[in-house]
């Protein structure tokens, strides 16, 4: 199982195929593994991806929120942490398009936690207005109640 994740993280080349690999590995199928799994994804997320991050504008900056936004995702509900999100994420220039695709796609109560550090983050950024405004609007209505609370 080791030589399978070592051989499909070293796949990944770019944001493309991280997001490739992301999808391809059935979580449930590697339980025993899972932690090695996501400690490669986030060691080739600091190597390889973020410095290509950097260099992304528009629409492809959008892509890539989104297929960050499905990785953080998945590490929130294997750790139930805002760990890599504060600690890596946080401080990516795209951070705010990618709290909103959190916002987005994380509905459920698990996510609480999650949702409370972005509104948090928000708040505590106020030059970031556009990505206020964008993420006010992403917002459901009990959720605009509690971020403006």
């Amino acid at each position: 199982m080791v030589k399978f994740i070592d051989l499909m993280v070293n796949k990944i080349k770019d944001i493309s195929s991280f997001d490739i690999v992301i999808d391809l590995v059935r979580l449930d199928k590697i339980k025993e593994k899972v932690d090695y799994f996501f400690e490669k994804l986030k060691n080739k997320f600091e190597t390889a991806i973020k410095p290509e991050l950097r260099k992304l504008r528009g629409i492809k900056q959008k892509k890539a929120a989104e297929i960050i936004g499905k990785f953080e995702k998945l590490i929130f509900e294997q750790e139930n942490n805002c760990d890599f999100l504060r600690n890596s994420i946080s401080k990516l220039e795209i951070c705010p398009l990618i709290y909103i695709q959190l916002i987005i796609n994380c509905k459920d109560n698990k996510y609480k936690k999650m949702k409370e550090f972005i509104y948090q983050e928000f708040l505590n950024n106020i030059n970031i207005i556009d990505s206020i405004t964008s993420l006010i609007d992403s917002l459901e209505t009990k959720d605009k109640k509690k971020f403006f609370k």
